[in-house]
């Protein structure tokens, strides 16, 4: 005979057939038939109501004893207890006239669709009270199970069928012992163990049989195993529970809540049920479910913690590392502030529908382990490399940022069994700080422990988890410049990863970091997965996925960023700038007008203009981000460095030389006040003072400057990129050759081809020289050859083409020129007269003279006016010293001569 655990064991009578009227209720047909008795829907005419009446078929010597408990039940009034209106005997058997409930079982309410545990739990308190209030009546229920708990369609749990409830104390009999019954009753799966062995009860019984339905709702299986009476009997007993791993969003509070209450003997248990519902009520609120607690935000920003914080960047000594303390701190508690706000929100949400509203609450407790994280950079992490870094914004997400999900999934499988929480949680954390680290202080350390993270992760067996720690670990490897297949391929498999666990809000992540990591790498970065189409895909993926989410405020902005970059590699920087100023305007909504926060995207919309040629609002926006930053910050903070190192360039290209000098100036003293300097800018900024000096037309100091810059480059090269090393080599080959050293021109050149063979690099002005050389040299048909190998290589940027043209076009014209065809020269200087940049006097000047000394060459008529508006062009751009003009100079002299 096989052994069915959810079905009552006390011996049961044949039902009787149904009369018309029981009493003076008339019978309006049968609701539903157990192993105690039958009910029925019934209407009384006294009341005119409607009203279940259950009329019991248990054993003749048993009616007396329950007609008793069907009394004492009409006595308590409890608003989660069936409410009993009447009691009597109808030929010999007891009736019970019940409130009638409109819902379903809560056995049928668990099996509907998938519930979340917020729900289980504050449906299961409900229960719980109603328990608690038979109680305290001197009741004690003996078959409490999910059939035995209605959900009425208002909301509200009623808990029923006491149809075996026995005394708490002996008083019919005078006692002042357990009450005892003969006799194996009640349902053998939610049995308590002396119940199972017919030993005396107490409350405490109830408290197992409430502590078994609420785990099998939890996790889907019943807390003991067996597929006999006996066997299950044999766990209880040992108290040995089924192994499950607890689930991700329960409490590991609510679980030793659960533990304690499934103790084999009574004295183990809480004392009474409301003890058991207080510690149930508190594990939820501890663990923070579902709903995010105020408290536990408060207590990372307590006051003794702030004040070590304050005191650790104090005593460094440096203004702008205290300025950035202050800040911070000032961010933090904003932070807090929208926090507890969103709690409120929640509050009143997740009491209309918790599980509609979990997704949203899941990013919830992902913000709190950042705010933690970011709290203990903080506490553990060297102040100065963190200020240094700090750039006014900070990398944490808000509840507020995410809205509720479109739609509730009606029937979709109980929640996935997960790994512990502790050890999900600690390694959630851990990935906190690797990322905060990455993110805000660009730490070296942050790659290895973000790989860590990953092989951790992968022992965990918890997708989300592992997802996270891809995504960080193939960033961070991106980041760095080295091994940067490999970065895309820990990227690629955190999206895939997230994907399968429906994890979509790292989805969106990692499909935005690939994107990014494409478009880096389509600049010119060697690799061999260039395309266009895996950017628009990755592009459309992370905004389907964040358009799930509410469309969050942060993310959608790394997308726009990312967007706008791809847009400008397409060509269409129409589109790129609209892209970005909406998400701007978002930003200034969200944070207001002055938040550093907008920074990153002021001068993503500067670099676009600047392309488009709008110099005046690449300015604008330049301009805007120096002073939000030197507000916000100070201005000797190195946060201030990306900002001025964008603003002088502008000014540069603008022409608007002694500007962009005294910006540079102001970065290099910005950098040399940092003790951990940042050498990598430090370098690029000489860099730019050479650059400087060469639209400046003091080549002399321009030869300086790259030769500095060049020399902080190979300081560092080991870490490097090589194409930190060619660019300052590039400009040497071009200043060198301008200033006619040939011989170190040479050099250059070669120092730069070698470095770059192998690469695909785009092409440089050292490759350039090293064609006109060849050609100075006698070598016409050598250049030719190199020059064409570089206009084949345009391709490699699409849409970045009339810069590039412009280039190829020039120095092809020079190659010419100097090799002796003269007619082929001009004919490529016209094409780049066409595309050369009007702002930038220097390249106007430099086309202008080699397309008159070609046309000099030529013996076209009228070819000396050129020459002398060449001249007059570079006199009134002050330009006149330019080197490359003494070839002008000596054309004219030689034809004044004749």
């Amino acid at each position: 005979m096989e052994f069915d655990a959810t079905i009552g064991v006390e011996g049961a009578a044949v039902a009787p057939e149904v009369p018309p009227h029981i009493g003076r209720y008339r019978v309006l047909r049968e609701l539903g038939r157990g192993a105690m008795g039958i009910v029925l829907l019934a209407h009384d005419p006294a009341l005119d109501r409607e009203l279940a009446l259950k009329v019991l078929i248990a054993p003749e010597d048993a009616q007396n004893a329950l007609l008793a408990e069907a009394q004492t039940m009409a006595r308590l009034s409890h608003p989660n207890v069936v409410s009993v209106h009447d009691v009597g005997q109808h030929d010999g058997r007891t009736f019970v006239a019940m409130e009638r409930i409109v819902g379903v079982t809560l056995r049928s309410w668990l099996e509907q669709r998938r519930r979340h545990v917020v729900e289980i739990l504050d449906l299961f308190a409900q229960a719980g009270d109603g328990l608690t209030a038979a109680h305290q009546a001197g009741l004690v229920h003996c078959d409490f199970k999910p059939d035995n708990v209605f959900v009425g369609d208002d909301g509200r749990v009623r808990v029923g069928d006491f149809g075996l409830a026995t005394r708490t104390w002996s008083e019919s009999r005078g006692g002042s012992g357990p009450a005892r019954r003969t006799g194996i009753f009640g349902t053998p799966a939610y049995m308590s163990p002396e119940q199972a062995e017919g030993a005396s009860i107490d409350a405490r019984s109830d408290q197992f049989s409430f502590c078994v339905a609420l785990f099998e709702a939890l996790h889907g299986v019943a807390p003991f195993g067996g597929d006999t009476f006996s066997s299950r009997r044999e766990a209880l007993r040992a108290a040995r529970l089924v192994v499950t791993e607890p689930l991700v969003d329960l409490p590991e509070a609510v679980e030793d809540v659960l533990r304690r209450g499934l103790s084999s003997r009574p004295d183990d248990r809480f004392p009474t049920m409301e003890a058991l519902l207080v510690a149930l009520r508190a594990a939820r609120r501890r663990g923070g479910l579902m709903v995010p607690s105020v408290e536990r935000c408060d207590a990372l920003w307590r006051a003794g913690a702030k004040d070590a914080i304050r005191q650790r960047f104090d005593a460094v000594g440096l203004r702008f590392v205290t300025h950035t303390f202050q800040h911070v701190a000032r961010h933090i508690e904003q932070h807090l502030g929208a926090w507890r706000s969103a709690c409120r929100d929640a509050e009143s949400l997740v009491a209309e529908d918790p599980f509609w509203y979990a997704d949203a609450l899941a990013h919830s407790e992902r913000a709190f382990q950042e705010l933690a994280a970011f709290v203990g950079v903080l506490e553990h992490g060297d102040p100065t490399e963190f200020a240094s870094a700090y750039r006014g914004e900070l990398p944490l997400r808000c509840l507020r940022e995410y809205s509720l999900p479109e739609s509730t999934p009606v029937a979709s499988p109980r929640p996935p069994r997960a790994p512990a929480r502790r050890r999900v949680a600690e390694l959630v954390r851990n990935l906190s700080i690797r990322a905060s680290m990455l993110s805000v202080l660009r730490s070296p350390s942050a790659l290895t422990l973000a790989n860590d993270a990953v092989i951790r992760a992968e022992q965990l067996g918890d997708a989300p988890t592992l997802a996270e720690a891809l995504h960080v670990a193939g960033a961070a490897t991106v980041l760095s410049g080295q091994r940067q297949e490999h970065g895309l391929e820990l990227l690629e498999r955190a999206l895939v990863v997230a994907d399968d666990a429906g994890y979509t809000l790292g989805s969106a992540l990692s499909a935005i970091e690939l994107a990014r990591a494409h478009v880096g790498l389509l600049a010119g970065v060697p690799t061999a997965r260039q395309g266009t189409g895996a950017v628009a895909s990755l592009l459309d993926s992370a905004r389907s996925a964040l358009r799930r989410l509410g469309s969050p405020l942060r993310p959608e902005t790394e997308l726009a960023s990312v967007q706008a970059a791809w847009l400008m590699r397409s060509g269409d920087a129409a589109s790129a700038l609209q892209v970005v100023s909406l998400a701007l305007s978002r930003l200034e909504q969200a944070y207001g007008d002055s938040a550093p926060e907008r920074v990153p995207l002021l001068l993503r919309r500067a670099l676009i203009s600047a392309q488009a040629s709008d110099p005046q609002a690449a300015l604008q926006d330049s301009t805007l981000a120096v002073e939000i930053l030197t507000s916000a910050l100070g201005p000797d903070h190195p946060g201030t460095a990306q900002a001025l190192d964008f603003h002088g360039h502008f000014l540069m290209v603008a022409g608007r030389l002694p500007e962009a000098r005294v910006i540079y100036d102001r970065l290099a003293s910005v950098l040399d006040g940092t003790p951990r300097i940042d050498a990598v800018r430090r370098a690029w900024c000489d860099h730019k003072r050479g650059e400087i000096a060469v639209h400046g037309g003091d080549l002399e100091a321009a030869v300086a400057w790259f030769d500095r810059s060049l020399g902080r480059y190979k300081a560092i090269s080991s870490t490097l990129h090589w194409n930190a090393i060619v660019g300052p080599m590039d400009y040497l080959t071009l200043t060198t050759w301008l200033c006619r050293d040939l011989d170190r021109a040479r050099d250059f050149a070669e120092q730069a081809w070698t470095s770059s063979q192998g690469m695909s690099p785009p092409p440089s002005f050292g490759r350039f020289v090293r064609a006109a050389l060849m050609a100075e040299d006698g070598h016409g048909d050598a250049a030719q050859a190199a020059l064409d190998a570089i206009a084949e290589q345009k391709e490699i940027i699409p849409g970045a083409m009339g810069g590039l043209t412009m280039s190829v076009d020039v120095w092809r014209g020079r190659a010419f020129r100097l090799s002796g065809h003269s007619r082929e020269a001009i004919e490529c200087l016209e094409r780049a007269m066409v595309t050369v940049d009007p702002i930038c006097e220097r390249e106007v000047v430099e086309v202008m003279a080699d397309m008159a000394l070609a046309r000099m060459n030529a013996s076209e008529p009228f070819a000396e006016d050129g020459l002398r508006a060449v001249i007059a062009r570079a006199e009134s751009a002050g330009l006149a010293s330019m080197p490359y003009l003494e070839p002008v100079r000596t054309y004219l002299a030689h034809a004044q001569r004749a």
